[in-house]
């Protein structure tokens, strides 16, 4: 009997180790401990790294060069210029917690599909492309209260969110989530949180299952992005 939320032969994957442990050497750590960083300081600040940042792009070598002249529908325009990278927040700002859930809704299954195999076994597709329809990702909200903050989990099948642990410290949430500015748990209301079963997809793809799962994972945050 398989159990819920659960494939036991991805857990006999002989890669999953390998996995694990490239893992955990590539982890994100606070920046006063990268080496590189220190040495760098602020890169955009510098002569050097803005000489570079605005050559950030490249031009090939081209026989004939095509002009792109196609209208865009006016409403994607808006969403896609909406879209900025900031982590300057402030709490005092309005909450548009309806933003997040119109964000979450998104994600929620649009289709059943029955399986080939055996009639009585059904599929849950969801509106984003998934490595194999496997759906290793798993998304989660941090909503603030007040001195701490609650996290969610979002159930994709059921569109509902369940409350997994309440009243977090921010010291907590500042340790785990925040790499280079620890104002960001103190500043922003809320965060999304997207996390990857790694074990659903390298069951299948062996080690590049580790990098499509990754790869959802942007997927994912692009179509969040797009409605908040």
């Amino acid at each position: 009997m398989i159990k819920k939320y659960i494939t036991p032969t991805s857990f006999e994957t002989s890669e999953l180790n390998d996995i694990m442990d490239f893992h955990n050497q590539t982890k994100l750590y606070p920046i006063s401990s990268m080496e590189t960083a220190l040495k760098t300081g602020c890169y955009t600040d510098s002569k050097r790294g803005s000489e570079e940042l605005s050559k950030n792009y490249h031009v090939m070598p081209s026989k004939h060069t095509e002009v792109i002249d196609i209208k865009i529908p006016k409403n994607f325009v808006k969403a896609i210029n909406k879209r900025r990278s900031s982590y300057q927040f402030s709490q005092k700002a309005p909450f548009d917690r309806t933003s997040i859930l119109k964000a979450l809704k998104t994600c929620a299954i649009n289709k059943k599909v029955r399986s080939s195999v055996d009639h009585n076994i059904v599929f849950y597709k969801r509106p984003y492309p998934s490595p194999g329809a496997l759906y290793p990702s798993e998304i989660y909200i941090l909503e603030h209260n007040d001195t701490s903050y609650n996290l969610k989990h979002f159930n994709a099948i059921q569109s509902t969110l369940h409350t997994l642990i309440e009243k977090i410290p921010i010291s907590e949430i500042s340790h785990c989530c925040c790499m280079g500015n620890n104002l960001l748990a103190h500043n922003a209301q809320g965060a999304i949180l997207i996390s990857s079963v790694w074990e659903r997809t390298v069951v299948k793809y062996g080690f590049s299952g580790y990098r499509l799962a990754l790869i959802e994972i942007g997927i994912i945050a692009q179509q969040l992005t797009l409605i908040l």
